[in-house]
């Protein structure tokens, strides 16, 4: 009896441990329903300015190892990258920052910081969780942002890549339902 009694009280504990882990961070996309994929064949790659900071574009060589993987996966899905030409896409990558940038005010005239925007002044806040890599993609041609990929814990609270290993495959499952070129 004693034996049962302790066996269940270690159990009970046991699934009390489980009750309270963390819920699993996922990676999330998002895109305007209305769009019609069909249209883009062509990208290139946002060229700034990148937030002063920013673990996702800070450090070149890291800019440059996620980009690869992105462009891996584009050109596998039958877009073709023309950064000096015009395009149908424009790709961008950003992150949560540890200490988030401070409220900026500034003159748009359609361009992107990381946030499209009309004509005039403006006053923009953005946050997003520390570390976490956002995956933007604009349409050229209409200035709108038509899909978003969010992973989280992608980047260490120092700003470098949190899984050196795997981080393609995170990017791989982001933009899995990314539509192919047709």
């Amino acid at each position: 009896m004693r034996t049962q009694l302790g066996m269940t009280a270690v159990l009970l504990l046991m699934l009390a441990g489980c009750g309270s882990a963390p819920p699993q961070k996922t990676i999330i996309s998002e895109f305007n329903p209305e769009t019609d994929f069909r249209l883009y064949k062509t990208y290139r790659w946002f060229d700034g300015p990148f937030l002063p900071g920013d673990p996702a574009t800070s450090e070149e060589t890291q800019y440059h190892t996620v980009r690869n993987a992105i462009n891996k996966i584009f050109r596998a899905k039958g877009y073709e990258w023309q950064q000096f030409e015009a395009t149908d896409l424009v790709l961008h990558i950003h992150s949560g920052l540890d200490t988030p940038p401070e409220i900026d005010q500034w003159m748009t005239y359609n361009w992107y910081k990381p946030w499209w925007g009309a004509y005039g002044p403006m006053v923009e806040v953005s946050r997003f969780e520390p570390g976490m890599l956002v995956l933007d993609i604009i349409d050229a041609k209409n200035v709108e942002l038509i899909w978003r990929g969010l992973i989280p814990d992608f980047y260490t609270p120092e700003g470098r890549l949190r899984d050196v290993e795997g981080f393609a495959d995170r990017i791989q499952r982001a933009l899995r339902d990314f539509p192919a070129a047709i």
